[in-house]
């Protein structure tokens, strides 16, 4: 091509050939490769061909908070579905790792994608997590503690919690709703007393959660080797709706009340449960009863077996 000058046009390099100057060129290199109307001699099938490696790569790719990310939520925001969140060693405030701000712990942050969350050896969040319907995926090896809130919400999803500790102070530690699909294995659940709370005059009631686990909903949970302590109502199941909460090989100590069952549509099973407490509250309701049946369970150094319905 000549101008009207005379001087010929400089040859236009195809936009595949610069993807590599930026991100988003990338990004757009990869998507043309992969379009249906692609020519079959045209050079961008060899980026087509990588796309699935790519992909795979990424997701095989950690992030880790803080070095990649001073903030979970940061952290979040970028990762795609699959990939794992690599939680360091210490204090995790909702703001940074800085200690003044872990010790607000009434804030709530929200996982809206399938990903993992790890943590490394002491590491511990002091905030709320809020797992979203549209989310899955496990969390593991971590500290979730909420001074002034909810500890632990899952929304949706299927998740598997695992070798955790999920606590919250006065409030609940691990609350399940709607359709999600929990396993909760090797986890400590309950509130941040440091010790057995006697009455509520004690000053360290306040430290107490108001429910360790709560199923409601449509939810389905089960709870594998894992102990609950220092709440009020240990375990809590039941609504118009259902709930399906299932405890084996597991122990409850220091709580006032074992069950707590919601008139509803709701049911409980306990398998080789150990608790120092037999107590069972149940919530007025003209709904559909729940039902609680326990096996091989020790309440109180005695064996309790139990088949209970309340109308």
């Amino acid at each position: 091509v000549t101008t009207p000058e005379g001087d010929a046009d400089p040859p236009v390099r195809p936009q595949w050939a610069t993807a590599s100057s930026s991100a988003r060129a990338r990004a757009l290199a990869i998507c043309m490769a992969s379009h249906d109307r692609l020519g079959a001699s045209s050079p961008l099938r060899d980026v087509g061909d990588l796309f699935e490696s790519i992909i795979a790569c990424h997701q095989a790719m950690e992030v880790v908070v803080p070095e990649d990310f001073a903030t979970l939520e940061g952290a979040l925001l970028d990762v795609s579905p699959g990939q794992t969140v690599r939680i360091r060693r210490g204090l995790h405030g909702a703001r940074g790792t800085t200690n003044e701000n872990a010790k607000f712990g009434g804030v709530q942050v929200q996982v809206r994608s399938e990903i993992n969350l790890v943590g490394d050896p002491g590491a511990e969040l002091r905030f709320g997590l809020i797992l979203r319907k549209e989310s899955g995926g496990e969390v593991r090896n971590l500290a979730i503690v909420n001074l002034h809130g909810d500890a632990l919400n899952i929304l949706g999803g299927r998740w598997t919690i695992g070798e955790c500790r999920v606590l919250s102070r006065g409030q609940a530690a691990v609350t399940a709703a709607n359709q999600s699909v929990v396993l909760l294995r090797g986890t400590v659940v309950g509130g941040t007393a440091t010790r057995p709370v006697a009455s509520r005059f004690d000053a360290a009631w306040s430290d107490n959660a108001e429910r360790g686990i709560t199923v409601g909903g449509k939810a389905k949970m089960l709870v594998r080797a894992s102990t609950v302590i220092h709440c009020r109502s240990a375990l809590c199941f039941g609504n118009k709706e259902g709930g399906a909460l299932s405890v084996v090989n597991s122990k409850v100590s220091h709580v006032d009340f074992l069950f707590a069952c919601s008139a509803g549509k709701g049911a409980g099973r306990l398998r080789g449960l150990s608790s120092d407490n037999i107590r069972i509250e149940v919530w007025e309701g003209r709904q559909r009863a729940s039902i609680l049946d326990a096996e091989d369970c020790q309440a109180e150094g005695r064996r309790v077996d139990v088949d209970y319905y309340y109308t």
